[in-house]
Formats: structure tokens, C-alpha cells, sequence
């Protein structure tokens, strides 16, 4: 026998929120060609639905910037940019998005807030809307460019240079010589308010001297004893817009100038990595002559006369043979040399018949024995080098 059940069921009511929510008062905005015209400003209490977007539209003046920062409490409002042609722009997630007009002319833009999926059937949003001027319009490179990578960098020295303009994906590239025992400072001034900049400083071989994420400034002290050449790079980060004018100051650069430039590249070794236990010798020459010319795996690009430096001059010991040892590395032969396994050159060149006079820039390449894989001849990269 079954006794019937007993018991108490509860009845809640559950209001589905996009079931009582209304529409906000841009509505209706529901197409690209409903879209409502928007100017700067800060738009709260707005509704999306699954299946009904909104759309706003835009002007964005030639080199002006547009940037929008979104919030939505379930992260499911996404921004779809599309242009006047009703092409996609560009497709974002989370925000913000920042765009510069590159033209001259204005650019009219939709911004297309759409539901995420897989999603519930609502959400509310708020954005903010700023379209401002940068004054960076197309064509309107400052007086430092092309300098856009490190082999293109422009010399400077100590000063103020004003009115500069950096863009994401085109970085400034500035040359600085450092004497010894100087102390270099870059610093850089923007509105940061309009945009975020990073500068650093980079030495021989990509060497990273000093770099602070968001920094405005950047210090190197050249503790060598020889003249250091220092590369400055400026670039505007993708944080707030995509270009921004800013002034750079550069203070302790002192007097320095570049007192060797390599040439005749790329050279088969630099004195540095040869082929161990091969004999070698420096040349000498007045002039260079790129490209050179073929002798036996590699290139010479010295011009007549071309001289080896050996022997002796007033006294002093001069000669320039060496062999390359077994980590590669090029070593003078025992009593060719004052200073170790380093190389003295004479204020004489014999075999050229003249007299290095102070002022002067001479040019050097090594000549040296190769095996590839049979016995053969080669030259190193050269180097002019100012006296």
C-alpha cells in the first residue's frame, strides 16, 4: 500500500532581464544605413540584443584620431568598424580602438556593436567616443625622416629638436656619438593624454643599453676607452593612438668623431672566426672600390697602391703578419708588435712610400690563406680607420 505523497511546492517568478529590458534611445540604429551620427563624447545605459546590433557613425577629419574604449558587464558587446563602403575596417573583442586618419580629407566610419556568440540574449554597454587632432597628416613626415631603421638613422648631437612625428610600425632611428667617460640623456616630450611612447637606447650589435616600458627618458654612460656610437629608437605603442608629435632633448653627446667605418661588406672574416692555423697580413691602401674584385673567395676593394705594412720604422717595431689561432681569432706573430697580439702601424708605409699624417683616413683589409675545402686565398671585411 503507497500512502500519496505530501509535500510543498514553492512557485518563484524569474523575470528574464532582456525579456522587460527596453530599448535605449538611440534605437532604432539597427542597420549600417540606420546608423546615427555620433560626435566626441561618453554614451551610457545602451542595450544590445542577439540579432539587433547598433550602429553609429562617425567623422573623422584628415589627420585626426578617433579612439573608442567600450565596457559591457558580461564582456559580450564586440566592436565591428566598417567603412563607407560598407566593408569591414577592423574587428575587435575588447577594446580600446584607436585609429588616424592618414589623408588629407575626412573619413566617415560605423561603429557596429554587436552580440558575442555563443552569448546570452542581452547585454547592456557604455562607450566613450574621442576624435582628436594629432597633427600627423599624410605627407607631413617631419624634417628628421627617412630615418625609419637603424641603418637610417639620423646624427645628432647635444639640443632640442622640435615638432617630430613617430607612428606605430615607424619607429624614429637617431645616431648619437658618446665620448668617453660621458653620460648621454635622451628625453622626449608628448601629450600623453593623446598617445604612449616608448624610447630606448641600443649599442653595437643590437646591445640594449637602457630601456623602461613607458619611460619618456634614457641614459647610457660610455665607460670604454674609445668614442661609442649609441642608436636612439622613438616609437609610439599601441595603447592610445597610432601617432603622436613630440619634442626630443639630447644632452651629453660631447665632441666625438667616428674613427673607423667598416666597407668592402659583407668580408669573408672580420679577424674573428678564420680558418685556424691559416697565415694572413694586413693591406693598405689611399682609396677604396666597392664592390672590389674577385681574388680567389673573396673580395678586394682596395685601390692602387696597395701596400702591406712590415718590418720596422724608426726603430719601432711594425709588422702586420699574423695566424689565426684555434678559436679563430687573428694574432700577430711573436715580435711583430709592441702592444701583445695587437698590430702597430707606422707612420711609414714602405711599400707605398708615404707618411700616415694625423687627420688622415687609411684603409685596411686582411689577406689571408683559406681552405674551401681545398687550399685557397681570402680577405676579411675592411676597415677605414682616421687617424
Amino acid at each position: 500500500m503507497n500512502p500519496d505523497p505530501v509535500g510543498t511546492l514553492t512557485i518563484v517568478r524569474f523575470d528574464d532581464a532582456c525579456s522587460i529590458a527596453a530599448d535605449d534611445a538611440f534605437e532604432d540604429n539597427d542597420t549600417y544605413q540606420t546608423a546615427l551620427p555620433l560626435p566626441t563624447g561618453s554614451y551610457r545605459d545602451l542595450f544590445l540584443w542577439r540579432g539587433d546590433e547598433d550602429n553609429y557613425r562617425v567623422t573623422i577629419p584628415g589627420g585626426e584620431s578617433v579612439r573608442v574604449n567600450w565596457t559591457s558587464p558580461t564582456g559580450k558587446a564586440v566592436l565591428r568598424v566598417m567603412n563607407d563602403a560598407c566593408g569591414e575596417f577592423t574587428y575587435k573583442l575588447a577594446g580600446p580602438w584607436f585609429w588616424t586618419n592618414p589623408s588629407q580629407g575626412a573619413v566617415d566610419l560605423v561603429l557596429n556593436f554587436e552580440m558575442m556568440l555563443p552569448a546570452s540574449q542581452c547585454t547592456d554597454y557604455a562607450f566613450d567616443l574621442d576624435i582628436a587632432s594629432t597633427g600627423c597628416i599624410l605627407g607631413s613626415d617631419d624634417a628628421l625622416e627617412d630615418n625609419d631603421t637603424a641603418q637610417t638613422a639620423w646624427p645628432l648631437s647635444d639640443g632640442l629638436q622640435s615638432e617630430l612625428i613617430a607612428r606605430i610600425g615607424d619607429s624614429d632611428f637617431f645616431l648619437v656619438c658618446v665620448a668617453p667617460g660621458q653620460m648621454l640623456h635622451a628625453e622626449m616630450a608628448f601629450d600623453a593624454s593623446q598617445a604612449s611612447m616608448d624610447i630606448q637606447l641600443i649599442g653595437g650589435a643590437g646591445a640594449q643599453y637602457s630601456y623602461q616600458p613607458n619611460a619618456v627618458s634614457a641614459d647610457y654612460t660610455n665607460l670604454s676607452a674609445w668614442p661609442q656610437q649609441v642608436v636612439l629608437r622613438v616609437w609610439v605603442t599601441p595603447v592610445l593612438r597610432s601617432c603622436s608629435v613630440y619634442d626630443l632633448m639630447i644632452q651629453g653627446s660631447g665632441s666625438c668623431t667616428q674613427s673607423s667605418a667598416p666597407f668592402c661588406l659583407p668580408g669573408g672574416v672580420n679577424s674573428s672566426g678564420g680558418p685556424a692555423g691559416q697565415f694572413g697580413y694586413f693591406l693598405v691602401s689611399f682609396g677604396v672600390l666597392e664592390p672590389g674584385g674577385m681574388i680567389g673567395d673573396g673580395r678586394l676593394c682596395l685601390t692602387n697602391p696597395v701596400g702591406r705594412y712590415k718590418g720596422t720604422s724608426g726603430g719601432a717595431v711594425a709588422g702586420s703578419t699574423g695566424v689565426f689561432d684555434a678559436a679563430g681569432s687573428f694574432s700577430n706573430l711573436s715580435g711583430t708588435s709592441t702592444v701583445g697580439t695587437g698590430f702597430d702601424v707606422p707612420s711609414f708605409v714602405p711599400l707605398i712610400g708615404s707618411t700616415i699624417a694625423p687627420g688622415e683616413t687609411w684603409h685596411f683589409q686582411l689577406w689571408h690563406r683559406d681552405l674551401n675545402p681545398g687550399p685557397t686565398v681570402n680577405f676579411s671585411t675592411g676597415l677605414s680607420v682616421t687617424f
